[in-house]
C-alpha cells in the first residue's frame, strides 16, 4: 500500500525527506492523501505550516517540526492491525494533567488561535485528527507514532505536545449554541456516533457501543464559539471546575 504525501515549498519537502528516508518511495503515482505546506501569515514570522488530509485541514502551526509530527501520527494509523484498533472519533482533545476534554473538529481554528494562552494555563492540545478511546477504562489513549524519524525539524517556539499515555475523559463538548441547556448523557453521546472513523457495517454498531461505553462516565456539555476569552474560561472551568 502506498500513501501519497505532497510537500511545499522546497525546505518543507527537504525536511520531510530527512525525517523519513526509509519510508519514501519516488516514482509511484499515489494519490495525494496528505499534504503539508507553508501558508503566509499576516505579519513577519507568522507563516503557518498546515497539514491536510485530502481537502480537510488537520493542523496549523508555526512549527514545521510539529506539523511533521502531526503527519507522522496520521501516517502511523495506516500501520495498525485492524484487530488491535481502538474505536476512534474525529475530534480534538485538550489535556490537563491526567484528564482530557473532547471537542468537535470545528473548534480547531479557534484552539490554534488561543493555544499559547492554553499553554500558559498548562493545558495542552493533542495533535488531531482522531481520539482513540479505551472502552474498558474510559480513557483517551495518545500513542507515539509507529513511524520513527531520523532527523526532526526545528521545533523552536513549538508548543509542547502532551506525552503519550492514557488520560481520563472528563468532559465531552457537543456543539450547541445554547450553552445553558442541559444535555442528557445518552443524547449527547449519540451526537458523536455518526463521527466514527471508517467503520463499515456490521462493525459500526460494535464501534458505537464501544464509544458509548468509553464515554459513559464523562460529563456531556454544550459548547459554542463565542469570544476567545469565553471559550478559554469554559475549557478551564470544565477541566478544573
Amino acid at each position: 500500500m502506498y500513501v501519497g504525501v505532497r510537500s511545499h515549498p522546497a525546505h518543507v519537502d527537504a525536511a520531510l525527506r530527512r525525517s523519513l528516508p526509509t519510508h519514501l518511495v519516488d516514482g509511484v503515482e499515489a494519490p495525494a492523501n496528505y499534504s503539508i505546506r507553508r501558508e503566509p501569515g499576516k505579519g513577519k514570522g507568522s507563516d503557518i505550516y498546515a497539514l491536510f488530509r485530502a481537502q480537510c485541514r488537520l493542523l496549523g502551526t508555526r512549527s514545521l517540526g510539529r506539523a511533521l509530527r502531526g503527519l507522522l501520527s496520521s501516517l502511523s494509523m495506516h500501520l495498525e492491525p485492524e484487530d488491535e484498533r481502538l474505536p476512534r472519533i474525529p475530534c480534538l482533545a485538550v489535556i490537563d494533567g491526567s484528564s482530557a476534554l473532547l471537542l468537535p473538529e470545528r473548534f480547531l481554528p479557534r484552539l490554534e488561535r488561543i493555544e499559547a494562552r492554553l499553554n500558559d494555563l498548562d493545558l495542552r492540545l493533542a495533535d488531531p485528527p482522531y481520539a482513540a478511546l479505551d472502552p474498558a477504562t474510559g480513557e483517551l489513549i495518545l500513542q507515539p507514532p509507529a513511524l520513527k524519524v531520523v532527523e526532526d525539524a526545528d521545533d523552536s517556539g513549538s508548543p509542547s505536545a502532551p506525552s503519550p499515555g492514557r488520560y481520563t475523559v472528563r468532559t465531552v463538548g457537543i456543539l450547541h449554541e445554547d450553552t445553558d441547556i442541559p444535555l442528557v448523557g445518552r443524547d449527547g453521546l449519540a451526537a458523536l456516533l455518526p463521527l466514527l472513523d471508517g467503520e463499515p457495517a456490521p462493525d459500526a454498531q460494535r464501534a458505537a457501543d464501544a464509544v458509548a461505553r468509553a464515554l459513559q462516565g464523562a460529563d456531556v456539555v454544550p459548547v459554542w464559539f463565542g469570544s476567545d476569552e469565553k471559550l478559554l474560561g469554559r475549557l478551564r472551568n470544565e477541566l478544573r471546575g
